[in-house]
């Protein structure tokens, strides 16, 4: 779904130029049977996320991008967007050769008049996520801040491919760096005869058979229609049953049930998210006099503010007397925690060595251990 953000995006940017874009190819469900008859062989997996053919005066040029989506919108580890590229732009050159394979009557005439270009498409990553990257490679990456500005208040992927989907094209800001990474000139020349033959060539074999397909249809919805709703559902159901949206194995699923469990992991890998559900969890089976305290370890701003609005929509909705009292629903981080509950923090500095060299210094499970005492009644102020 992620190159309909790219594709809402280069509306300004081809307008007035003559070109033609195409987006999820599938060469062997359109093109495979009759191509197979005239000895092009083309492989299963063979599909085209993003091509655009444009002209130039007597020049084509043709880009082949692959889309690929980064579900965490900031702070994506580093070696997972390079990965991302690097398997994008492999695709991409794949797309080159299926698309070389297709035309073996381009003479060299043809091809001295075609300028190939790939790029990797990242429609959810901004570029200052990755600053170390150098000029030549960057070329070659449209990031999401080269597209489309971001809207305010964005919270999901789901969310913010609903928005691109749905944003009318009088908003659309033309973007100059777009522009340039793309090969679009300042001054585009007037087509001529013989880039116009070789634009209807290229489309006549892409589009032609493709267009006797049925396009795809859910009921009474065009396909963009029916993946538009599909995302509203998505952001509207999740937030409600986060569950749904989970693959998880049968050990994981057996931790919801009891509740007594560690979750560990790299950053980015959904520890958070298995602790919504967990939550979601206590309040379908409320107990009488529970109570759910979120502590980060450490300061994690953002992921506190994140945890006390969905407290607050608890609180909001009233479904559940009991959470209403005050310290029912808290959240802290372990320097408030262990204030809160008059529990000893950790040792820093002079007095952490200290501690250390004696073998009295306090770990982390001690601490936790002691809050949960302090919850329990076990220990009195």
């Amino acid at each position: 779904m992620g190159e309909f953000s790219f594709i809402q995006s280069i509306k300004s940017v081809f307008q007035n130029v003559p070109s033609i874009c195409l987006n999820g190819i599938k060469l062997s469900e359109h093109l495979g049977q009759l191509l197979k008859q005239l000895g092009i062989d083309i492989k299963n997996e063979a599909e085209i996320d993003v091509m655009i053919f444009n002209t130039n005066g007597d020049k084509i040029n043709i880009i082949f991008g692959e889309c690929k989506v980064i579900q965490a919108l900031t702070n994506a580890p580093k070696e997972r967007i390079v990965k991302k590229i690097s398997d994008s732009l492999d695709q991409a050159v794949r797309d080159l050769k299926v698309f070389l394979t297709l035309f073996p009557d381009l003479t060299n005439k043809d091809l001295d008049n075609i300028n190939f270009n790939i790029i990797s498409i990242l429609p959810t990553t901004m570029s200052q996520q990755l600053l170390d990257i150098c000029s030549s490679c960057s070329q070659m990456v449209v990031f999401r801040n080269d597209m489309i500005s971001d809207p305010k208040d964005i919270k999901s992927v789901a969310e913010l491919l609903e928005t691109d989907m749905t944003m009318p094209s009088s908003e659309l800001e033309k973007k100059t760096i777009l522009s340039h990474k793309l090969g679009i000139e300042k001054v585009v020349k007037p087509v001529t005869k013989e880039s116009l033959d070789l634009l209807k060539r290229f489309s006549a074999r892409f589009v032609g058979l493709g267009s006797l397909f049925i396009p795809k249809k859910y009921g009474n919805k065009t396909y963009v229609g029916a993946i538009g709703w599909q995302l509203k559902k998505l952001q509207k159901d999740v937030p409600h049953k986060l569950e749904i949206a989970l693959l998880l194995n049968p050990e994981q699923r057996r931790s919801f049930h009891s509740f007594n469990f560690v979750a560990t992991g790299f950053y980015g890998v959904g520890k958070t998210t298995v602790l919504e559900v967990v939550i979601d969890r206590i309040l379908e089976n409320p107990l009488s006099d529970a109570k759910i305290i979120f502590v980060t370890w450490n300061e994690s701003k953002e992921l506190k503010e994140i945890m006390t609005k969905k407290f607050e929509k608890i609180k909001v909705e009233g479904q559940i007397p009991y959470l209403q009292e005050e310290d029912s629903l808290q959240v802290f981080n372990l320097q408030e925690v262990c204030s809160k509950y008059c529990v000893e923090p950790l040792q820093s500095g002079y007095l952490s060595w200290f501690s250390s060299f004696f073998f009295l210094d306090r770990t982390k499970v001690d601490i936790l251990n002691d809050i949960c005492k302090k919850l329990r009644g076990g220990w009195y102020n």
